[in-house]
């Protein structure tokens, strides 16, 4: 994906009504997927945080709506969930944004010779996406240079939005005083929850969450540091190498939660035992069952995750006694040489 405009239509944060920015000149659309950088440079307090604000919260937005999976409690509902979540609204609440995405013949397989006639191979290369809303009023998206992909109202139907919304948002923030976290938070808790729910109703999980938005926090990036070293490139090494002189990590430990506590429904209470609700591991979901390993159609034990963790790790170590709080719950101690 690449950006190519924002307006707001209504003030946000310090962002006045009207406010607009061009990420690429016109004359460079055919040539977005090139290297064009786009910086936001001005004194603190201009206003450079709150675009990048604004694209998130446009993006977690978007993103809800068009969700197959949304947690209970999520959406409104004016008597049990008047905080949930209303397609007609976001903050800010009336905006345009359009951006550049590449195509392939894949994406065009389903169209003919007459949908594609006139239209020249650099026309049909990329998507030109614009997405609009209007005050208390959904999101609408359409795209621009190719009018076949449209329905015939002029914008996309559901089934097609969804492979055109960016394949991944990513973003990143040096500090801990901010709040362009939020939005990508809030995805992150709607991930654990489709996750979570996956192993309690024991239904298939595809490996990877729904939502495309991803935040590159402390924590990701230490795991980002430790994949550069465990799968080494050249490149990548001399990097580290030549840039701050880390030329390899020595030993590190990973500390793994297994068992997370769920509350039970009032009718399997009435079922247990006095001693059974009193056990923690009654009341516990296997948060990594979906990472272990299994046997395939040759009867050929294959290793999860974790079992390849700890064959390749020094010592590990199970730990099944109660946290402090009493929370019953395994985790794993993992340390590795690299």
């Amino acid at each position: 994906m690449k950006l190519l405009r924002l307006k707001l239509d209504v003030p946000f944060r310090s962002l006045p009504k009207g406010f607009e920015v061009q990420f690429l000149r016109e004359l460079d659309h055919e040539r977005c997927f090139e290297f064009h950088p786009y910086c936001l440079a001005g004194r603190n307090g201009s206003g450079k945080s709150n675009v990048l604000k604004a694209l998130a919260a446009i993006f977690y937005h978007v993103e809800c709506i068009y969700l197959n999976y949304r947690p209970d409690g999520f959406e409104f509902d004016e008597a049990t969930s008047p905080k949930g979540f209303l397609a007609g609204v976001c903050v800010p609440d009336a905006f345009e944004l359009e951006y550049c995405m590449p195509l392939s013949l894949r994406d065009l397989e389903s169209f003919t010779f007459k949908d594609l006639e006139g239209f020249k191979i650099a026309d049909i290369s990329f998507a030109h996406i614009a997405i609009t809303k209007e005050t208390k009023s959904n999101p609408k998206i359409c795209c621009k240079n190719l009018p076949f992909l449209n329905e015939p109202d002029g914008f996309f139907s559901r089934r097609r939005i969804k492979d055109f919304l960016p394949k991944y948002i990513v973003g990143y923030s040096s500090g801990h005083n901010e709040i362009l976290s939020l939005p990508f938070f809030k995805m992150r808790f709607i991930h654990f929850d489709e996750y979570r729910d996956h192993l309690i109703k024991d239904v298939p999980y595809d490996g990877k969450p729904e939502g495309r938005m991803i935040y590159v926090d402390d924590q990701f990036s230490q795991a980002i540091l430790i994949c550069h070293f465990l799968f080494p490139s050249e490149a990548v090494t001399k990097i580290f190498e030549d840039k701050i002189g880390l030329k390899g990590i020595r030993r590190f430990r990973i500390i793994i939660r297994r068992h997370y506590r769920v509350p039970v429904a009032a009718e399997r209470l009435q079922t247990m035992s006095v001693e059974d609700q009193k056990d923690g591991r009654k009341n516990t979901i296997e948060l990594t069952s979906k990472l272990a390993g299994h046997y395939d159609e040759q009867n050929q034990l294959q290793l999860g995750l974790i079992d390849r963790l700890i064959k390749c790790s020094t010592a590990y170590h199970e730990d099944t006694t109660a946290y402090a709080d009493d929370d019953e719950c395994d985790r794993v101690q993992s340390a590795h040489c690299a």
